[in-house]
């Protein structure tokens, strides 16, 4: 199960993606990094499964992304 926090592959590229969120009904992962994006769930491989995400890292992706992440 891939959460916030987890290293993935997309697929599609190749590259390997930290996740600062996850929204499984919308088949959606917002990615960090510049410019911040989004992909499809489906799309990514977990890589290495993480901690979560920090205080700090919430507020980015929750003002950069909005709050409708799991």
């Amino acid at each position: 199960m891939i959460q916030a926090g987890d290293t993935v592959c997309y697929k599609p590229s190749k590259e390997t993606w930290y996740l600062l969120g996850v929204n499984k009904a919308k088949n959606r992962v917002c990615v960090a990094g510049y410019p911040p994006k989004e992909a499809n769930l489906s799309d990514c491989e977990l890589d290495e499964k993480g901690n979560g995400i920090t205080e700090e890292e919430r507020m980015y992706r929750d003002k950069e992304f909005g709050t409708n992440w799991d």
